[in-house]
């Protein structure tokens, strides 16, 4: 390899297309059902975090009406509670996917 004294994006693309051209090395393929299962994760985690900020949402909206200890305020907490650590199970799946 040949040493240079700048370094920018242009030069390191260079470098490396030098190298894929004299190794010729293998493509990396990702495993597609790993990649899918990954994805769906994903989608899933971003839908409860949405649902959890609306939750959180409208708790702070009955707080600030002063409704601090209804069966409507119970329930959403529980609910902010039920969605995290829904959250948290799928993230260890993924990385549980990830590790693998």
């Amino acid at each position: 390899m040949r040493l240079k004294h700048n370094k920018t994006d242009k030069a390191d693309a260079g470098m490396i297309r030098q190298y894929a051209l004299q190794q010729q090395p293998e493509l990396w393929q990702l495993k597609i059902a790993y990649r899918e299962e990954c994805m769906e994760l994903e989608e899933v985690i971003r839908l409860l975090l949405k649902q959890r900020t609306a939750l959180e949402n409208k708790l702070h909206s009955l707080i600030s009406k002063g409704s601090d200890n209804t069966i409507a305020t119970r329930t959403i907490k529980s609910q902010i509670t039920r969605r995290t650590k829904e959250v948290e199970k799928l993230e260890l799946e993924m990385e549980e996917k990830v590790k693998k």
